[in-house]
């Protein structure tokens, strides 16, 4: 090539070069959408029932609380029940702490006038709720009642918490 064939080559591409940077600008677009189904789920958690030390000649019950921590998500209906716990004997409505063979009553329940018997709604009753988001702790309120003369000792019992949502 000579040179002039060449500047004028040089000047014809510099020429088409914004359209050649146009078309290579060209954008496309589109759009999609973003999903996650929020299923109702919830959480338990409860604290121990400490009566501390018991004394049978007291005229008076021995009253104690826990409590128990519910996390749903936001307007989600949940019940909580309690089972008659783990001694042999044991029932909702009669509940027992044993200390090998030996057992003295105590009773769990939903109000703290200690009236409405903490159960399973057949025998007692349940708690309802909605969920709010956040935790919830709903309290329990334990009694056991005086005049127990029964072996000193440690006496325990093993309660289960059912959440339904």
């Amino acid at each position: 090539m000579t040179r002039l064939t060449s500047l004028a080559f040089a000047a014809a591409s510099i020429a088409f070069a914004p359209v050649l940077a146009a078309q290579a600008q060209v954008v496309d677009t589109t759009t999609f959408q973003v999903r996650a189904t929020v299923v109702p789920v919830c959480t338990v958690q409860a604290t121990n029932v400490d009566f501390g030390v018991y004394r049978a000649n007291q005229a008076a019950p021995t009253d104690a609380t826990g409590s128990i921590t519910v996390r749903c998500t936001l307007n989600t209906p949940f019940k909580l029940s309690l089972n008659g716990g783990t001694v042999t004997g044991s029932t909702i409505l009669n509940r027992l702490l044993s200390s090998g063979a030996n057992t003295v009553a105590y009773q769990l329940y939903v109000d703290a006038g200690r009236t409405q018997i903490w159960g399973d709604g057949a025998q007692g009753v349940s708690h309802s709720g909605v969920g709010t988001g956040t935790s919830t702790t709903v309290t329990m309120h334990a009694r056991m009642p005086p005049l127990q003369f029964q072996p000193a000792g440690i006496y325990t019992d093993t309660i289960t918490v059912t959440l339904e949502y």
